[in-house]
């Protein structure tokens, strides 16, 4: 049986993701601007000829796109020539969610921006929304489904680094196969 890697192993060390103590396949992305969150699924319903069609709607189908990417682009970086990286071996995503810090408040603003301080945040968009845009995000770009996600550790902070404007850490790994 293969140990856990605490939760502590989540926090970066001067912005170094720290290493596990096991060997495993781990591949890193951060991608810069406010984290986004899935949004409730819209829909829409209409009569046709006599019969009730329905739709639904994705409202964040260009900001999921562009998060495809832009991971697909630093997974290249990393050496990755095939996508989805892993079709069928489990995964784990450690997230880690830096929001701005908001301008309405300056005495936050002064204390922790520019700090080795660590602020969590405990704001809206809610983490579990968060997380589910990642997870739709990355659903054939690194793994064939998300089912194939075993573990998933997130933390939603304020950013204190510059240029302030919020990012998504993301850390993925594939364990080794016991």
């Amino acid at each position: 049986m293969s140990e856990l890697i605490p939760a502590s192993g989540l926090w970066p060390q001067d912005g170094v993701w720290s290493n596990p103590p096991r060997e495993e396949l781990q591949y890193f992305i951060t991608v810069a601007g406010p984290p986004a969150s899935m949004p409730r699924p819209t829909s829409m319903a209409w009569l046709k000829d006599g019969k009730l069609k329905k739709r639904v709607f994705n409202g964040k189908a260009k900001e999921i796109k562009s998060f495809r990417e832009e991971c697909k682009s630093q997974l290249t970086g990393q050496g990755v020539t095939a996508f989805p990286v892993h079709p069928s071996n489990m995964v784990t995503v450690d997230i880690i969610f830096y929001r701005k810090v908001p301008k309405t408040s300056h005495h936050v603003v002064r204390t922790y921006r520019g700090s080795n301080l660590k602020m969590f945040d405990k704001k809206k968009p809610d983490i579990d929304n968060l997380i589910k845009f990642v997870m739709d995000a990355l659903t054939g770009i690194f793994y064939a489904d998300d089912e194939q996600v075993v573990r998933v550790c997130s933390v939603k902070m304020m950013d204190t680094e510059e240029p302030f404007g919020g990012r998504t850490s993301i850390k993925l790994s594939v364990p080794p196969v016991l």
